[in-house]
Parts: C-alpha cells; structure tokens; sequence
C-alpha cells in the first residue's frame, strides 16, 4: 500500500511541477511578447510623429527636445509665445551681450493654453526669475478654431512633451476646449499620424538632427520684408479697447497667477508686427496695470523709434522679425532683465559652447545678403558648405586676379578666365571637388552627405545652350542668370542656404539674387 501511495504522491507532485514550468513558460513568453509589442508601438509612434528640426524654417521639434537637455536650474529667464516670439527672442545674443541664461520655448502659432502648459512644465526643471510672453494670440487670430490656432500647431507643441501629470491636465483642457480632438490621440500619437507612412522622410529616422538645439529655441529668419506700408501707432492715438479671446484671457490670467505664485517676475510684450493697434494696446496696458505688470509694445511708436527699428530691414516678412530685428530687441530686453528684474549675468557653459554655431548663423545671414562677389566667396569657404558652380552665358570678361585666387582657395584650378561664353562648372563637397569646363554643354550628377542628397547640375555658354541648372534633391536652386550661379548647401543643418549669380560679364560684377 506504502509503495502505491508514495507513487501516487509522486505522480502528483510531479504533474503540478510540470503544470508549473509550463505556466512559467506561457508566463515568459507572454512577457517577451508584451514587451516586443510595447517596443514596436513606441517606436512606429516616434517615427511617424512629425519631426521640425533645424532644416525646416521653424525648429519646433528641436526646441522642446532641446530644452529636456537643459541642466536643471540653469535658466533664469523663460520666454514664450508664438512664431513671433520665437523669431524674436534671441536667447544667444542675450547671453553674448548680458550673460543672461535664457530659454525660447515659443513656437507656431502658440496660443496661451499652450503658453501656460509649457510654463507649467518648465518649473518642474528651471526656476527662471522672468518670464517673457508674445500676446499675439491673446487676440482673435484663427476665428474658426476654439483654441485660436490650428489642431495642427498644438500639437507642434504638446507632442514633444514628456508625460506628467502637467501634460495629462493640458491634454484634458485642450479636448474639452476643442470637440474635433480627442485625448487618446495624445496618448497614443500614432492614431492621430498613421497616414504618414507614405510621406516619410530622412528626418523621421535621422538621430543626429534632433541633437542641434544650439539656438535654445530661437528660430533666425534671414529676410528682408521691404514692407514700406507698416506705421507705428501712438499711445494717443485712441482710448478705445479691442476685447480679447476670452479663453485666451482665462489662460493668461492663470500664467499671471501661476508667476505669482512662484515669485517670478512676469514681462509681457508684443513684438513689431502688422496687425496690431492702439486698442489692442490698449486692452493689455489695462491688464498689466490692474496685475502690476510691466508691458512693452514694440509697435508703440516712442518704443519702436527708441530701438531703431527698420521695419523694411529688420523684419523677415511683414510678420516676423529678422536676425537684425531680434537683436535690436534682445538688447532691449536684456537692459530690461539686468536693471528693471535685477538679473544678474553669469558665466555656463551651455550657453558659451553655442555661440561659434551662433556665429555661423549671423555668418549665413550676412551671406545672403552679401551683393560684394570678393566678400562672398570668402564667407562660403568653410567645410561645412558643399558648393555647386554652374556658368551661363557668358562668364569670365570681368574675371580678375583677386576673384581667381579667393576660388583657387576653395579648392578649384578655376582656369575659366579667357574661355570667353565657355561652359563650366564646379562642385565641391565634403568628399570631393570636380570642375569641368568647355564649350559644349556640360553635366555632371552626384551626391552629397554619404550618398543620401543628389544633385544634377549643368552649364552652357552662350553658344551651347545658354543655361545654367542646379537642382538639389529635385529641386531647381539656380538663378540661371549670366555669369556665375553659385548654390550654398549646409551640410549640418541639410539644407540649401543660398542661391546667388554675379555677373562676371560685367564690370560691376552685379549679384543677381
């Protein structure tokens, strides 16, 4: 009987291990499972949630990746608001000229919900002593859209915040503010971007392009408006007050309190721009002196003359300002911050690491307004350039010494002076240089950046064809104007940065832009 028991026991213990390994072995794989899944739905979200770095004209994407890398406690000022404010506030220069540490957290279209949320979210890592608003969207902007922007723009700016309970509550305002979104689109962003698939670029999957934040935000624009229709207004101009969004002023009122709270001082501005008025000065002088908050409006006319604004120079289109415009109000600002909020510069590393790449922008910004050939061609001698040269017509009359050795130094024989209506052309990338000239038409295809950019270029004189063409990625970049087309590409930032022609038929070597 002993025996048959013990079997029995046996048999049973064994059967329940073996029930055990094999629910341990469903258990495990069913892990491996999940996590797999998990895995793959994080990684098909990061792809197809659209990227905006520093190749496009508004590096949104950049900016709030950029300021999650901010050691923590480092910036003393916040500055938010939208594209207006992110063309303006120039956080670099007002660490050159003031050492004050700052931060551009605007971006476009950024209405006051979205302010406030990336407020609340910067004071969970920065513990700025000021913080800097655009009110552009304190008005009427977008009539049709509750939130006073586009769906699209809000999610320019909510999407790259991490999660919290900061996010999960703007999540919550913005879907019951605006029925067409919903909130699951937020948290599972790859709903909302399934279709993206087909329309995939290099950027959704390039790591190395979210890891250029050097401008902290600030989004340099190059133009010149020309706008000669803008005037400044005056503070006498009227008494009237032009009403505000209501939940854009529900929003503010909360920014102010939130400053309050925490003890920080609170500077409201709008940049120049067309569109504004008096009476809409009018309604947030009345705001700011009910809460005891200074404002600065750079349209007022005492204001905008006391910086020496050019509106048809320092404006990049008659919206936003230029590099030239940012400057002109950071210097401002920053006297503002130093002697009116008590800010105190300071020496960080963040800040004095990115002024060489700062220096590079005010360099691409004088480029393309350079019209001097000789200043020109030394500006683009710099390796991170590759450079496409393409004659039309006639080119090499008014070619000298000075103009012969400056593209000797790029790296060219350049031997087309004397080859009078010759075809030739020249590219000279990070990998090789090549020119060719002649008096046929002439070709040549290739590459740029490890094989990931082509480029098609030709040229033909003026007894061959007459042309000059190049095109970048498909895209036509010439001038095709007699003399010498010259495309500027950055390498860095993968983008073109310029496309000019000199004459160099004519004496005065005139720049065709």
């Amino acid at each position: 009987m002993a025996p048959m028991v013990l079997a029995l026991m046996h048999k049973t213990l064994f059967m329940g291990d073996f029930k055990m390994k094999a629910h341990y072995k469903y258990f495990i794989r069913g892990t491996i499972l999940t996590v797999l899944v998990v895995v793959c739905l994080a990684t098909w979200t990061k792809i197809l949630i659209p990227k905006y770095y520093y190749n496009t004209t508004w590096a949104t994407t950049a900016t709030y990746q950029g300021f999650y890398e901010m050691e923590k406690g480092t910036v003393d000022v916040l500055f938010l608001g939208s594209s207006h404010a992110a063309a303006a506030f120039n956080v670099q220069q007002l660490y050159n000229e003031y050492g004050i540490t700052g931060y551009n957290l605007g971006c476009e279209q950024q209405n006051l919900l979205v302010s406030y949320y990336w407020l609340k979210e910067a004071l969970r890592f920065q513990s700025p002593k000021a913080v800097v608003v655009d009110l552009l969207a304190l008005f009427e902007w977008w009539k049709e859209e509750p939130l006073n922007s586009t769906e699209s723009c809000t999610r320019k700016a909510m999407d790259y915040m991490k999660w919290s309970p900061v996010k999960i509550e703007a999540v919550k305002d913005i879907c019951s503010i605006d029925k067409n979104q919903f909130a699951l689109s937020y948290y599972l962003p790859n709903i909302r971007f399934h279709t993206r698939w087909g329309e995939l670029s290099e950027d959704d999957f390039a790591s190395d392009l979210s890891s250029h934040y050097e401008l902290k935000g600030f989004c340099p624009l190059a133009g010149k408006s020309g706008y000669t229709e803008y005037r400044p207004f005056e503070e006498r101009d009227s008494d009237n007050i032009v009403e505000p969004v209501g939940v854009m002023e529900n929003y503010l009122n909360r920014m102010i309190g939130l400053c309050e709270e925490k003890g920080i001082k609170l500077i409201l501005v709008k940049t120049p721009t067309v569109g504004v008025s008096v009476e809409k000065y009018n309604m947030i002088k009345k705001i700011a002196d009910e809460h005891n908050i200074v404002y600065y409006d750079f349209n007022e006319s005492q204001l905008y003359n006391k910086i020496d604004f050019d509106f048809t120079v320092d404006m990049h289109d008659a919206t936003h300002g230029s590099i030239s415009g940012s400057i002109k109000i950071m210097d401002f600002i920053g006297d503002v911050l130093m002697n009116t909020c008590s800010i105190k510069g300071k020496y960080d590393a963040q800040w004095e690491q990115t002024k060489s790449f700062y220096e590079s922008v005010l360099n691409e910004y004088n480029m393309v307004h350079t019209t001097d050939i000789y200043d020109y061609l030394k500006m683009i001698n710099d390796k991170r350039y590759s450079l496409f040269i393409s004659a039309k017509d006639e080119a090499s009359v008014s070619l000298n010494e000075e103009i012969i050795s400056l593209m000797k130094k790029l790296g060219l024989n350049f031997e087309l002076a004397g080859q009078y209506r010759a075809s030739y052309l020249a590219v000279i990338t990070e990998e090789d240089v090549y020119e060719d000239i002649g008096k046929e038409r002439l070709e040549y295809y290739g590459t740029v950046r490890d094989g990931i950019v082509r480029f098609e270029l030709a040229s033909a004189g003026a007894e061959s064809g007459d042309v000059s063409s190049i095109k970048i990625a498909g895209e036509e970049c010439s001038k095709n104007q007699r003399g010498l087309n010259i495309v500027v590409y950055d390498n860095l930032l993968k983008r073109k940065v310029d496309s000019v022609a000199f004459d160099t038929f004519a004496p005065e070597l005139t720049a065709l832009r």
